[in-house]
């Protein structure tokens, strides 16, 4: 029974499957440069951006072009970010928690008040990538709560697998 069934299944895909309906290698050519390029602009990766006290103040987006990685930070309504440290490199360097400053930041950006969305650039020619084209990120934000006045620290988390423990870091690759 099985062996007619797969008969009849691979008859129906012969027959279904017309020359018509195949691309040229010209189209697959096209195809493969018009999905590379949607890749490489939507290769957005998310992680939650939390406070001192584990609460989420928003999310941070990360995605590359050719030539620059954007970062994007959107917080919560009435919290906004003052400042951004920034590193990216080797694992051994990275900040290992908010309260660590003796790691120094790759980047240091400094940002206008009561926004609730800012963009970051850097240029990927400037970073050194391991052979993979991965690279590990850090950051650390200050940010503003209006409620409140106060300026708190904060950063980005990535988690391994559900369930784990939250880290401060997380590793980015580009190919």
């Amino acid at each position: 029974m099985k062996k007619i069934t797969l008969v009849i299944f691979t008859a129906f895909l012969t027959v279904n499957c017309s020359k018509d309906d195949s691309f040229n290698e010209e189209q697959t050519n096209l195809a493969l440069l018009s999905s590379k390029k949607d890749t490489a602009l939507k290769s957005e990766v998310n992680y939650e951006i939390i406070d001192n006290d584990s609460k989420s103040i928003g999310e941070l987006s990360i995605y590359h072009d050719e030539t620059t990685i954007y970062m994007i930070c959107k917080t919560n309504d009435k919290i906004s970010i003052s400042e951004a440290d920034l590193y990216f490199g080797t694992f051994s360097k990275i900040r290992k928690s908010i309260d660590d400053v003796e790691t120094i930041p790759s980047y240091n950006f400094k940002t206008a008040t009561n926004q609730t969305e800012n963009i970051f650039r850097i240029e990927k020619e400037d970073l050194k990538f391991d052979k993979n084209g991965c690279i590990y990120v850090s950051t650390h934000f200050k940010f503003i709560d209006a409620t409140s006045q106060d300026s708190k620290s904060a950063n980005s988390v990535s988690q391994v697998l559900p369930g784990s423990e939250k880290l401060s870091y997380f590793l980015y690759c580009i190919n």
